[in-house]
């Protein structure tokens, strides 16, 4: 036999040729997935210093309450939920249109 064909069958026996794959595998794919939520959380904090740096006249001009801010980048389900009802917003009294 040759050296290369023990050294493949003590890897196999040993279980580095493809035991130690799989973990290696799951090991880097965790990694991977941890890396990614890391940056979206930091752009999340970006997002909400910046805005949170606009005065309350700009919010409103483009269509957000101070409230929402934090909600708008977390929320799963992307509705928005108002603390302000919009009535008062638009300086309207009655229902909103």
């Amino acid at each position: 036999m040759s050296l290369t064909i023990e050294h493949e069958e003590a890897r196999t026996r040993t279980g580095l040729s493809t035991g130690l794959a799989l973990p290696f595998h799951k090991l880097a794919r965790a990694i991977s997935l941890t890396w990614k939520r890391l940056r979206v959380a930091r752009q999340h904090r970006h997002a909400v210093t910046a805005l949170m740096r606009l005065d309350n006249h700009t919010l409103k001009d483009i269509g957000l309450d101070r409230s929402e801010i934090r909600s708008l980048l977390t929320d799963t389900n992307k509705e928005r939920r108002r603390t302000v009802p919009l009535s008062s917003c638009h300086g309207q009294q009655g229902e909103a249109r």
